[in-house]
């Protein structure tokens, strides 16, 4: 019994020294952002962000224009997967399955709470809208080339940035510093999905680690900067552009929504966090 109580003793012992150690830590590196990602995730009795978190930021709406249903086959609902097409996809935590054959949805399944009119976290996929985007803009004359310098378009890459080009941002080749972990709260890609103040740390805070144009490394923060490269050659912000030239021309079936950083007025998070149905998200697919 004395070895419990001492045991419980110093268990308690060194939580209490791992909290107090882990807010000075907070308060010394500056991520408060941390303490909203625990609020988000892990008092809802997750441990990461989840497809679900629609209502925990602030959204802009991606309208739809006039909706064209997808043409069902007579034998929707009726095929059925093998064991062990099932057992991946249920390997997968999968939320949802759909088929489209000759522009004809032949099949259609959801796991769990996800459904035909249940909205859907896009995470990285957004990042491919963005660069679809990028290419429109280009076809319709308000980006010249991606062998642009980022430079003509956004004054924080007039200085040691001047030589990465939008190419380079595509393919994350810039060279700029990030770090993309989804297992250390302590990462630029945490902060940049749970703080504010995007533009400062995907634009003002990168420094040039490795020359642009020679290693591809995967950032989250790179399609942040093609978000600021839409917005600032067409005018319009990353939701009303896609709606424009993606949601309405290819018929979604219902309005998309994409998180912003902060408030009402704040921009997207275009590297995430495009909120739709799984069969509008299919039309991507279709177009592509």
């Amino acid at each position: 019994m004395r070895f419990i109580k001492k045991f419980f003793k110093w268990f308690l012992i060194f939580i209490l020294l791992f909290l107090v150690g882990f807010n000075i830590a907070i308060v010394i590196t500056g991520r408060y952002y941390i303490y909203k990602g625990i609020a988000n995730t892990y008092l809802k009795g997750e441990v990461q962000p989840s497809i679900y978190d629609l209502e925990v930021f602030n959204n802009r709406k991606v309208e739809m224009g006039q909706p064209q249903p997808w043409p069902e086959h007579k034998n929707l609902g009726k095929l059925a997967l093998s064991k062990e097409e099932r057992d991946l996809l249920e390997r997968l935590n999968t939320a949802s399955f759909l088929v489209v054959y000759n522009d004809t949805l032949i099949y259609e399944e959801y796991w769990g709470e996800h459904g035909e009119n249940v909205y859907g976290n896009s995470f990285s996929m957004a990042k491919s809208v963005v660069a679809i985007l990028i290419g429109v803009a280009i076809e319709e004359g308000y980006i010249k080339s991606i062998d642009e310098p980022v430079a003509n378009y956004l004054p924080e890459f007039d200085d040691e940035k001047k030589n990465i080009t939008i190419r380079h941002v595509l393919t994350m080749s810039t060279g700029l510093s990030w770090s993309e972990s989804y297992v250390s709260p302590f990462c630029d890609v945490a902060e940049l999905y749970y703080d504010t103040d995007d533009r400062d740390l995907s634009l003002n805070r990168r420094t040039i680690e490795e020359a642009p144009g020679e290693t591809f490394r995967y950032k989250s923060g790179d399609t942040q900067v093609l978000m600021y490269i839409l917005a600032e050659a067409t005018g319009k912000n990353v939701s009303e552009y896609a709606s424009e030239k993606l949601w309405k021309p290819m018929g979604a079936e219902s309005d998309a929504w994409w998180s912003l950083a902060g408030d009402e007025s704040s921009t997207e998070k275009a590297f995430c966090c495009m909120y739709a149905t799984s069969r509008d998200f299919l039309r991507l697919g279709k177009i592509g």
